[in-house]
Order: C-alpha cells, then structure tokens, then sequence
C-alpha cells in the first residue's frame, strides 16, 4: 500500500530496468488508493476520520446521499485508532492517530481536503489507543500517558506536561479509552499472560497525578465497551463475546447485574446513545454482519427494538449518534438513520 517511488529521469535503478523517457521532467503523486479495508474512525462536525491500512481519509457524512472523500494523508504505518478534537483557542482541528510502532501522529485536519502532520511522539513505543477529552490526550503505549494540549498539537514541546499511569498490581497493558466521565476515566486493561483483561477507574482530577478508584476484573477477554448512565456496557469472552452490565455507582467496587448469567446478547462492538445500544455481531458462518439495536430503559434489562440483517461484511467499528448509527463493513462507511 505504499506510494510507487518515481525514479530520477535518465537513471537506472538496476540491471534491466530502464530510464524514464527524457522528456518526462518530474513525476508527482495525484492520487492514492489503499487496498486495506476500513477499521477505526472517529466522527466529528458532520465528518469522519477513518482509518484505511496506512491512509487516514476524511468523508462528509453530515448529507449521506452524499458521502464523498474530501481528503486524505498517508501515514508511516498501519493506523489502529483515531480521536479527533478542536482546539477552541486556535480555531484548528486536529486528528491524533495510534500509528502501533509507528508512535502517535497530530494531523492538522482544519481544511478537511488537505490535512497535514503536524508533529509526532512515542515513537519507540507501541501505541495502541487514543482519546481526546477536555484539551487532554490519553495514550495508550503499554502505560497510559496522559498529555496536556495547552500547547496545541505540538507534541513535541518540552512543556507539554506528561504524566504515565500504570495500574496498582502492575499487570497488563492499556487498551481503549471508553469515556471520561468528569474527573474519572475509564480504561480497558489487556493481561496478556492470563489473558484476563479488567476495566480499571482512574481518578484524573489532578491530570499530573493519576490514581486508580476501582477495577471490574473479567477473568476473560473484554472485547469493545462503553459506558452510560453510570453503567458499563462490556463485551467480554473468548470465542462469541456477550454482554455484561457493570454497575458503576460505587466506583471503588463495580458490581456485575446478575441478569447476565442467561449471556442473553452477543456482539464484537457496540456503541450507546442515550438509552439505545447498538450491538455489532456477524454470522461466522455466512460471514455476513448485522446490527442488533436494544432499548436501555431499563439499564440491566435490554430489550430488543430491531435491527439490521445480511451486511456484505463484518463490522470493525461503531458509533452512535442523535439520529443516526455509522459503522465501518468491508470496504463500506455506512450510515443508517435511526431518528424514526
């Protein structure tokens, strides 16, 4: 998926392959087409920020009938997550991008038909995850690092503050920032020895000093999550995950509903707006996807309200919004209008 390099015209790059015709001056890049399917994206301002292979392509989505690309940039590596934010001071937005061992990328998306990097960081780490929230950055790099925006998108600036947060026993590597919710962010954990992963609470009141509240260990895979209305919705479970409700209202012990004993609904993402969970599954069998949509009324007791059957393919990512649910299937971006 990279680029094809052009060759000095009159210069051969090795044995039988012959020079550009002279008349040829310079070569320039007009266009780039990744073969990778979709993965992560983010949705901002009536755009969204999705990751294809090493491409990060920004597309209106605000006029559906009208999806198109406006822009795109190619970043050194395959992306693994995106979290996109405006900075109110500047007037600039900007996408931070999980780049794996490529580190972390700051693209100045302000004019969405040429985004730009700006800076870059953790480049000897291994970073899996972003989010944005309140002019702070959580990275996820085996710790979780904790980066003040006040100066901008420059994350190379000396002054920017970092703090790095690692759980009380030690164990596992940060994952997906679910949400902050006030002064307490969520965070999935990944035990790679035990394969146990765990929903830890961090106390972020004091950006510079991060601690933990309380854990909700799963004793298996958490695959996706997401938290609302002081619940957590997790997917959790080697093979098919199901869905857990975690009760969040003590903070220092989450407690786990005893409804989910039946494992009643399965899923590999989901996402929550208000009182609705969109839950992302698949037929292994067909290879197919679909969505499944529940009713949060009750919050331990979702109900069925409908769906969505026989998508070309899987779903790798969710999100929700006021009126309308968008997911990435294949090669797709689709977004469907739930107002109704």
């Amino acid at each position: 998926d990279q680029p094809a390099r052009a060759v000095t015209p009159g210069r051969a790059t090795g044995s039988g392959v012959p020079s550009l015709p002279d008349e040829i001056q310079s070569l320039e890049l007009e266009g780039y087409l990744s073969a990778a399917s979709l993965g992560a994206f983010d949705l901002h301002d009536g755009l969204a920020y999705v990751a294809q292979g090493r491409m990060l392509a920004i597309v209106r989505i605000a006029d559906s009938i009208r999806s198109q690309r406006l822009g795109y940039v190619v970043l050194p590596d395959g992306i693994l997550d995106v979290a996109v934010s405006s900075d109110p001071s500047t007037g600039h937005t900007y996408a931070y991008v999980a780049l794996g061992r490529g580190g972390l990328a700051a693209v100045d998306v302000s004019d969405p038909t040429l985004p730009t990097v700006v800076s870059s960081r953790f480049d000897s780490e291994y970073v899996k995850a972003t989010a944005v929230e309140e002019g702070t950055l959580y990275v996820s790099a085996g710790a979780l690092y904790v980066v003040s925006l006040s100066k901008g998108a420059d994350l190379n600036s000396e002054r920017t503050e970092i703090a790095e947060y690692r759980p009380v026993d030690a164990l596992g590597n940060a994952g997906r920032v679910l949400a902050r919710r006030g002064a307490r962010l969520y965070v999935l954990y990944h035990n790679a020895s035990s394969r146990s992963d765990s929903l830890r609470i961090v106390d972020v009141s004091e950006p510079a000093r991060p601690s933990e509240i309380g854990v909700y260990q799963a004793g298996v895979s958490i695959r996706d999550g997401a938290i609302a209305g002081g619940y957590a919705y997790l997917l959790v479970g080697e093979g098919i995950p199901y869905l857990v409700v975690v009760d969040l209202a003590d903070p220092s012990f989450p407690s786990v509903s005893s409804l989910n004993a039946a494992r009643t609904w399965t899923g590999y993402r989901l996402a929550v707006f208000g009182q609705t969970l969109y839950l992302a599954s698949f037929d292994p069998t067909s290879g197919s996807g679909r969505v499944q949509i529940l009713d949060l009324t009750d919050p331990v007791r979702p109900v069925a309200l409908g769906g969505f059957e026989d998508l070309s393919a899987p779903i790798v990512e969710i999100a929700a919004l006021a009126q309308e649910v968008v997911f990435a299937s294949g090669d797709s971006l689709v977004a469907i209008d739930v107002s109704a």
